[in-house]
């Protein structure tokens, strides 16, 4: 496995701290999507979970995103319960689709992120980055409880 990096994208940074805490302790797989808008505020906050990455559908639920009609960008993020954070075949394939759908949207796809409890990769940077057990987050997402 590489070494952990560090990102220097701010949003990205900020997307890391909002969405870790809700994927730790999930033994099964969940994707969920944070809408901004173009001041990069949270607009929108869509969830689904599933038995692996098969059962999640990322498209759809991008398709439910466009419900934010100030939406200006994406992350997209999901977690392997099996604790090892580099992507699958599959979930490349799925990101470049889901890049490919952001940009003839016009909708920025800010990042994509693959969480273990102890480390996310970054797919738009290619980097895996080591988390601390618990990220104090100023607010909890709504989410349901693993």
């Amino acid at each position: 496995m590489p070494a952990p990096e560090r990102l220097s994208d701010p949003l990205a940074v900020l997307a890391l701290e909002l969405l870790h805490p809700e994927f730790g302790a999930r033994a099964t797989e969940w994707l969920v999507m944070a809408g901004f808008d173009g001041a990069a505020r949270l607009i929108a906050l869509e969830a689904v979970g599933g038995d692996d990455h098969r059962t999640v559908p990322a498209i759809p639920m991008l398709r439910c995103m466009l419900r934010y009609r100030d939406l200006a960008g994406l992350v997209i993020a999901h977690n392997h319960p099996s604790g090892c954070a580099l992507p699958s075949a599959q979930d490349r394939i799925t990101a470049d689709r889901m890049w490919a759908v952001a940009r003839m949207l016009s909708v920025s796809l800010i990042d994509q992120f693959i969480f273990t409890e102890s480390a996310a990769f970054s797919l738009r940077h290619q980097v895996l980055v080591a988390l601390p057990a618990t990220i104090c987050c100023p607010a909890q997402l709504a989410l349901p409880s693993p």
